[in-house]
């Protein structure tokens, strides 16, 4: 028994199930708590911080076992030797993926947890406050078990069946970990940022004085540092890579692919945060809601599908080993059927009751495919490439709606340019992306422009004064 509570899998296992349960939390505690018992607003208080604390007892038991030198545990016995100083077993055990994922996840785990307290207010902010609060742990939740699937390793503490090399690798210097730790714990507490602009996207509610809103580009200042960061230790400890950039290389290796796919996902959902979801909130409130909705929600669909369809194509076919015929149909078929049908049961969402947003069926439509991406690259890490097209079709989507729909607050000067605009960037990503179907031009000169793009949208409502038009 003592053994197993020193056990870091159970710790671990506990932080899956807890997170899994944070999903479900607020509809629970809504329907529980009309007994008004004591014991459910403590339940609603500490439960948030069960994930955070379970993982840090993971980390926290690998660092003693490297300390103690158990040998039984396959990180120790295949990194550190008998006479491995104190300050070798602290190097080893703050390195390596598995204590980078754990660190992140501490990260993580922390930033929300704190945040989810203090949004926990009671009295005159209570009805705001509380909504904000039950989105965050849904979002938490929801994110924290497909990071504990995505990053953390198979069998990450195995204890039986493995084999210890003839020559043990030398320990990491203790400056790199000194770098390296406090690196990779911040990258778990930024990516908090992102849920919580993804919590103030989806929850219509005025944030308490007591928490600062999240800044509307969030979602971009947090994806591409976390994403470089986690990228770059990926490429460090890759082995079977034939080209050091080759981005199919990264998502299709066989220890570390389902990881950078993961994160290439999630990074674009966290990116279209701010360019698909807080851009549809302002064009909406800007352009108000016309007549003939449904012309608008067809056409943005449309425009959707075409990207998902003709650049999936297109980026597929221009990778090693796939014909640009039917090998890329058929690989395009598998990856994008689960996806639009996962979208399509978006559009449905008005049905079942969640209707407070303007044009409500395309906010499913939105939402869903974003949440989709990383979901389905733990399936099939090649669907990674695939969310790539949901960049610039989905930030530009946002735009459409209101050049179909009658009766909207848009001038025809402003509707001209916003049709120039979309058409302009998808004849020119397009062309770029044929060209890499073809084998004229490298992936590394397709993604600038598909990451770009997003931004335009943004910048079109931003920078829009309100008594125009």
């Amino acid at each position: 028994m003592a053994g197993a509570l020193l056990s870091p899998e159970w710790y671990a296992f506990a932080s899956l199930i807890s997170g899994a349960i944070l999903v479900f939390w607020p509809m629970i505690h809504m329907r529980l708590n009309d007994e008004h018992h004591p014991l459910w607003p403590k339940i609603d208080h500490y439960l948030p911080w069960i994930p955070g604390l379970s993982i840090f007892l993971v980390w926290l038991l690998d660092i003693i076992a490297h300390l103690t030198l158990d040998m039984d545990q396959q990180r120790v016995a295949t990194r550190l030797t008998e006479d491995s100083s104190i300050i070798s077993r602290l190097a080893v055990a703050l390195t390596g993926w598995t204590s980078w994922a754990l660190l992140v996840m501490v990260g993580f785990g922390a930033h929300l947890a704190m945040t989810v307290t203090v949004l926990d207010q009671q009295g005159e902010i209570a009805g705001d406050s509380h909504r904000i609060h039950d989105a965050a742990i849904i979002w938490f939740g929801v994110f924290w078990v497909m990071m504990m699937f995505a990053l953390m390793p198979a069998d990450p503490f195995q204890h039986s069946n493995f084999d210890i090399p003839s020559q043990i690798p030398p320990p990491p210097s203790m400056w790199d970990v000194l770098l390296m730790t406090p690196t990779i714990l911040l990258a778990g507490w930024m990516i908090g940022f992102g849920i919580l602009h993804l919590a103030d996207c989806t929850c219509t509610a005025n944030w308490p004085d007591s928490i600062s809103r999240p800044h509307p580009a969030t979602g971009w200042f947090v994806a591409l540092p976390v994403a470089g960061i986690l990228l770059g230790f990926t490429l460090e400890d890759l082995n079977t890579v034939s080209d050091g950039m080759a981005l199919t290389d990264l998502i299709l290796d066989e220890v570390h692919g389902r990881r950078t796919a993961f994160l290439l996902a999630f990074s674009g959902t966290l990116i279209l945060t701010s360019c698909a979801l807080h851009t549809s909130i302002v064009s909406a409130h800007r352009t108000r809601v016309g007549t003939g909705r449904w012309k608008g929600l067809a056409a943005s669909v449309t425009h959707t599908l075409f990207w998902i369809l003709f650049a999936g194509w297109a980026i597929l076919s221009g990778l090693p080993g796939v014909d640009t015929s039917w090998g890329a149909i058929s690989l395009l078929a598998r990856l994008t059927t689960p996806l639009i049908l996962i979208g399509a049961i978006g559009l449905l969402i008005p049905q079942i009751g969640f209707d407070d947003k303007a044009r409500p069926e395309l906010w499913g439509w939105t939402l869903l495919l974003m949440l989709a991406t990383p979901a389905l690259a733990l399936w099939e890490p090649r669907t990674a490439l695939i969310s790539l097209t949901l960049l610039p079709a989905l930030s530009m989507g946002i735009l459409i709606p209101a050049i179909f729909e009658s009766d909207v607050r848009l001038s025809k000067k402003r509707r001209a340019n916003w049709t120039i605009t979309i058409l302009v960037v998808d004849v020119f990503i397009f062309s770029t992306l044929l060209l890499f179907a073809f084998d004229y031009i490298g992936m590394i000169a397709v993604i600038p422009g598909l990451l770009l793009s997003t931004l335009l949208p943004g910048i079109m409502v931003h920078a829009w004064p309100e008594h125009i038009d």
